[in-house]
Parts: C-alpha cells; sequence; structure tokens
C-alpha cells in the first residue's frame, strides 16, 4: 500500500513538474484575413437623379476605418466645402453639404482606398458614389496626356483642371476648377459624367493642394483652345508641362558649382582660425587628401576654397600650386578668384599628377585681421583611363535645322550645341548620360520654357531612347534614337484586360 501511495505521489509530483516547464502558447488566431470588405448596402442607391444627398450610409461586412481621406478623397465638379466621411463599426456615413449642389449637375464622389477593414487595413478599392441633381445623368468624356517639355516623358500625378467657358486667364491665380483629376503613371487623364459645353483646360503641379496656380513655383500646362466634351473623347490632347522662368539653358564646361561639402572626402581637414571665442573653421580646401597615389582629382574642374564667411580677403600673391614634373616641382600657371565665400583657382591641369597646393603664412585674413592659418593640401589628379569618350550620331534631318543637343548627368549638363554635325566628347566621368535635342523655334540658341499669360508654349525636350552608361576607359558610340510616347486610352486598356481573361479555345 505504501508503494502504491509513493507511486501516485510520484506522478503528481511529475505532473507538477512538466506543466511548471511548458512553454505557455497563446492559440493561434488563424491565416491572416486578406479579403477586401464587402459593401452590404449603400442608402441612397448609386446612380440616382434628382437627388441632393445630405447623408450616404454605406454597410460593410466588416468594421470600418477611414485613412488618409485628404489623399484619396475626391468630388467632381468641387465643393467649397469637402464632404465628411466618418466609420462608426461597420457603417460609414458620408456626410454633404447639400445646399453648396449646384442644379441639374451630375456629381461623382470618390474615395479611392480611403476605406480598409479595421483589422488587415484592406482596403474597399475604388469607392465612387455618382447622383444627379438633376433628371439625367451626364455622360460625357474628355481624355489626354500630359508631358513634360523638360524631360520629354508623362508628368505623373500633375493636377488636371476644367474651367468654364467663362473663364479668364487670371483667374487660375484666385479662382479654383469645376472639374479636377489627376494623371497617373502614364501621364494619362480621363474626365468623366461631363456636361456638354466648351471648357478650358490647364494643368498645375498642385504643390499646396489649393486648386490655384504659383507661377514661377509650380509647373502647369495649357490647351490654346476651347475643349468640348465628347462620347467618345479619342486622343487628340496633349499637354506639355513646364516651370515658368526656369529655362535649361546652362552650357557646358560654365562656372560650376563647388562640391557639396557632404559627398566629397577631404584628407587634411580644414583650416582653423583661433580668437578669443575659440577656434572656427575658416576655410575648406575641396581635395581629396587621403592618398596622394590614388587618382581622385577631376582636371575637368576648378579646385575650390570655401571660406567660412566673405569677410576674409585674400593675398594671390601667398597662394602656390606646384606639381611634381619627374622628382622636380613645377609651378602652375594659375587663375585665382574670389567670388562670395569662395575661391576658384583655375589650371591647365595635368594628367596622373600629384599636386601640391600651399597656403602660406598671411595667405588671408579675417573681418578682425586675424591671419588665417596656413595649410599644405597634396592630392593626384585623374588619368585619360579614369574618363569616358562618347560619339552620338544623328540623322541628316536634324542636322543645320535648329536642332540642339543637351548631354547631361543627374546634376550637370557636359554639353550643350548646336547640331551641325556628330558630336563627340571626351574626359567625361564614368557613369550615367541623358541625351535630348529640342528644336530652338525662336532661334534664341536655347530652350525656352512656357508662359501662360503670354499664351506661349513650351519648346519640347526628345530624349534619346535609354540612358546612356559610360565606363572607365572605354570609347562609345550611339545613333541618337527619339524615344518615342506610345499613348493607350482607358478603352484600350479595358479591349486588352478582357483579352486576357477571355478563356483560351480548345
Amino acid at each position: 500500500m505504501d508503494l502504491f501511495r509513493a507511486y501516485i505521489l510520484f506522478v503528481v509530483l511529475a505532473a507538477l513538474f512538466m506543466a511548471g516547464c511548458a512553454n505557455v502558447v497563446p492559440p493561434d488566431g488563424g491565416p491572416k484575413d486578406t479579403t477586401p470588405p464587402v459593401l452590404l448596402s449603400m442608402v441612397p442607391a448609386d446612380s440616382q437623379i434628382s437627388l441632393r444627398p445630405a447623408r450616404i450610409t454605406l454597410r460593410f461586412d466588416k468594421f470600418m476605418e477611414v485613412k488618409e481621406l485628404d489623399k484619396n478623397m475626391s468630388i467632381s465638379p468641387l465643393l467649397d466645402i469637402q464632404p465628411t466621411v466618418i466609420s462608426y463599426g461597420k457603417r460609414v456615413e458620408i456626410k454633404i453639404t447639400d445646399s453648396l449642389l449646384r442644379p441639374n449637375t451630375t456629381y461623382k464622389l470618390s474615395l479611392g482606398n480611403a476605406l480598409t477593414d479595421n483589422r488587415e487595413n484592406t482596403p474597399y478599392a475604388d469607392f465612387a458614389y455618382i447622383f444627379s441633381t438633376g433628371p439625367y445623368l451626364d455622360s460625357l468624356m474628355y481624355e489626354g496626356y500630359v508631358l513634360n517639355a523638360r524631360t520629354g516623358f508623362p508628368d505623373t500625378g500633375i493636377t488636371v483642371m476644367l474651367y468654364e467657358d467663362t473663364f479668364t486667364d487670371s483667374m487660375i491665380l484666385r479662382r479654383k476648377p469645376v472639374y479636377v483629376t489627376r494623371t497617373d503613371l502614364r501621364g494619362y487623364f480621363n474626365f468623366e459624367i461631363l456636361p456638354p459645353g466648351n471648357f478650358r483646360l490647364i494643368a498645375v503641379g498642385d504643390e499646396d493642394n489649393n486648386y490655384l496656380y504659383h507661377p514661377g513655383n509650380e509647373r502647369m500646362a495649357f490647351s490654346e483652345t476651347i475643349v468640348r466634351p465628347s462620347v467618345d473623347a479619342g486622343l487628340e490632347t496633349f499637354l506639355y508641362s513646364f516651370k515658368e522662368d526656369r529655362p535649361a539653358n546652362d552650357t557646358a564646361r560654365e562656372e560650376p558649382q563647388a562640391p557639396d561639402s557632404k559627398s566629397a572626402k577631404f584628407g587634411t581637414g580644414p583650416g582653423v582660425s583661433r580668437s578669443a571665442k575659440g577656434a572656427t573653421v575658416a576655410y575648406t580646401v575641396r581635395v581629396d587628401t587621403m592618398n596622394a597615389e590614388k587618382r581622385t582629382f577631376d582636371i575637368t574642374r576648378p579646385l575650390y576654397i570655401t571660406l567660412r564667411d566673405t569677410s576674409i580677403r585674400i593675398d594671390r600673391n601667398k597662394i602656390f600650386l606646384s606639381y611634381d614634373a619627374e622628382g622636380i616641382d613645377a609651378e602652375s600657371v594659375t587663375d585665382i578668384v574670389q567670388s562670395g565665400d569662395s575661391i576658384v583657382i583655375r589650371t591647365q591641369w595635368l594628367q596622373d599628377k600629384v599636386y601640391t597646393l600651399r597656403l602660406v603664412k598671411g595667405w588671408a585674413t579675417d573681418s578682425a585681421a586675424n591671419e588665417v592659418p596656413p595649410g599644405k593640401y597634396i592630392f593626384r589628379t585623374r588619368g585619360k583611363e579614369d574618363y569616358s569618350e562618347l560619339r552620338i550620331n544623328f540623322a541628316d534631318t536634324l542636322l543645320n535645322r535648329d536642332y540642339y543637343v543637351m548631354v547631361s548627368t543627374e546634376k550637370d549638363t557636359v554639353h550643350y550645341g548646336l547640331i551641325t554635325a556628330a558630336v563627340s566628347l571626351s574626359y567625361l566621368a564614368p557613369e550615367a548620360y541623358t541625351v535630348m535635342i529640342f528644336e530652338d523655334r525662336n532661334r534664341d540658341g536655347k530652350w525656352t520654357t512656357g508662359n501662360f499669360l503670354e499664351r506661349r508654349q513650351p519648346e519640347i525636350m526628345i530624349p534619346h531612347d535609354g540612358k546612356v552608361l559610360l565606363r572607365p576607359g572605354w570609347e562609345n558610340e550611339i545613333d541618337f534614337k527619339p524615344y518615342i510616347f506610345k499613348p493607350e486610352s482607358r478603352k484600350a486598356d479595358k479591349f486588352k484586360q478582357a483579352a486576357d481573361h477571355e478563356p483560351e479555345k480548345e
């Protein structure tokens, strides 16, 4: 009997021990629910006529949230007071100031992806509600594309606006449009449920989302003629966006900007000026002095010294630049210019040479007559093998016909000129380049932007089809091939989607 009691006690203790050591795992919540919410009812129903709804009630099968309404909601025609959208569990209410609704007008309210379930944030995508305050629903449309005149590529996300035919040019600065839409990733825009009539068509890169135009700060585009909605708008409309008074006419090898101190490497550090207030940085030499065996200095550019402030004055006779000529220091002929807070030193740079910049005692003084400390900076220039060459061939139809070519990196223009023959460029940094041409219609020798009040359209850039990637030491040759924009209407997309989903025939 004692043996049996001992056995029972052992079993109980073992069970308690195992329970204490076991990991407590919460119950599995099951797979993530990615199915979108289902709209169960809508009151009043969609596409009603003779309706002035103050409240629209939506009921879903899931608990709902309203997110990023300012980015997703739009109503067309515009209202002075935007509708409010609030979720109450599985119910969503849209409230409209019905006194602002126009008579005999068709409205479209879009919420995009603002309505989501409150657990997995799965959206009820592209919600739209249409109603008319009159006896019928308008059904006309107008579509087109907006291309950026400066790049030749689609202008995505620009706001496209329709004004009534009573519009005057100055209204774009102070009055909101009637109908609004945005371009998609193809630069395509489409107005739907429009009434018959005459409209003015304008696009604005509406940075502050106020549906007004700020000249010089925002890009814009405009149609020179009145537009009229139709049953099938077609694709004849192309707008070309631009920024006013911002011509891209910088020429190759023109005065470049000093390198950004955040992106460049500097070896021996800045010069330090000491005063009663302590040490302050007086200047920085924009060269890499970390390793004189490494070719780092770009021979196509000047050497820059950035000063602490414009009050510093220099003595050019105490600034020396020399290079190693087979073991002998040879002085370089230099042109030294102080411009604002920069000193620009130009010379005929030699390839793959070790240079020494010497700023000797007394070379500069600050506003308090304190001497700026001297410095010595040793660096090596790049050689020909560190650069690339590029030859661009053009069709005969572009030669001697007021066409210009511009070759650029992401930050700079390296060539700009009239096309009279093939263009050959050397000493190019090995990186990606864009090649663009344009017709100089006004023959002023530069790319000219547009001006809305002067009713002047911009000159249109035509880019080469694809980036040109240059590698060090290579000789590259291309034939200019213009990028051709291929428009596709929404109707064409629908036909394509239908064809993609058509069952295969056996």
